[in-house]
């Protein structure tokens, strides 16, 4: 009848996790699924630690394509919790095998796991050896600073946040964000924060429309937002 054995593993970044905590991934039926897949005795899986768990499907008894989806239930009180976006469709073939020499009928069965979103829920085509679901807790602040050098103005410049989190929408401190991006407007000497921003995003910073005359330098223009701490981000312009 064949079996399928999907490996899941729930990973926690950033803060502090209490003991007793616990977070859970489920598998349901893909609404395209051409016929009723059979469920695992277990639908839902209970993480309270860094681990590794199975989802494991048997009772394959006829030929076809068998599809499902597995994401982490998300409750409605997330807390300081940011809970994973990434959803993986799991599409199982069964195949009927003849009876060849000493090998008797049976059904093949055969899997392909492909992640279509990605942890921050950005739409994504990558296929998979495992189910993976990454948590981050608590929030940090990016400071972003602008520096003229080799003349005076009072123009005004404009550089790009970009977060791997297109879930981060609406106002953040001084900074308002849109699916995970900002447009920030800075004069020589000016700091803007993004205060609240969840832990164990990764940020990219630059300069858009550089004036002309105007060589761009940055310090701190990758990294990581850190739960209770402040990252600097500073974009020189220099003009020749």
């Amino acid at each position: 009848n064949g079996q399928v054995t999907v490996p899941v593993s729930k990973e926690p970044l950033g803060g502090n996790w209490e003991e007793g905590e616990q977070y859970q991934v489920e598998i349901a039926e893909a609404p395209d699924s051409e016929k009723n897949p059979p469920m695992p005795l277990t639908s839902t899986l209970t993480f309270s630690s860094d681990s590794t768990d199975y989802f494991v499907l048997s009772g394959f008894t006829e030929p076809g394509t068998y599809r499902y989806l597995i994401r982490e239930i998300v409750p409605e009180n997330t807390g300081d919790v940011t809970y994973s976006g990434a959803v993986y469709s799991l599409v199982v073939t069964a195949v009927q095998q003849q009876e060849s020499g000493d090998s008797p009928a049976h059904l093949e069965v055969d899997y392909t796991l492909t992640q279509i979103r990605d942890n921050q829920g950005n739409e994504s085509d990558t296929q998979v050896s495992s189910a993976d679901f990454i948590n981050s807790k608590g929030t940090g602040n990016l400071n972003l600073t602008k520096v003229v050098e080799g003349t005076t103005t009072e123009s005004t410049f404009n550089v790009q946040i970009t977060l791997n989190n297109a879930s981060v929408n609406g106002k953040y401190g001084d900074i308002t964000f849109e699916n995970g991006v900002a447009t920030v407007s800075l004069a020589g000497g000016q700091t803007k924060t993004a205060s609240g921003l969840p832990a164990g995003a990764t940020y990219t910073v630059k300069e858009i429309n550089v004036p002309e005359g105007y060589q761009v330098s940055y310090t701190g223009q990758t990294g990581t937002i850190t739960a209770g701490e402040t990252a600097q981000a500073t974009v020189t312009n220099t003009y020749h």
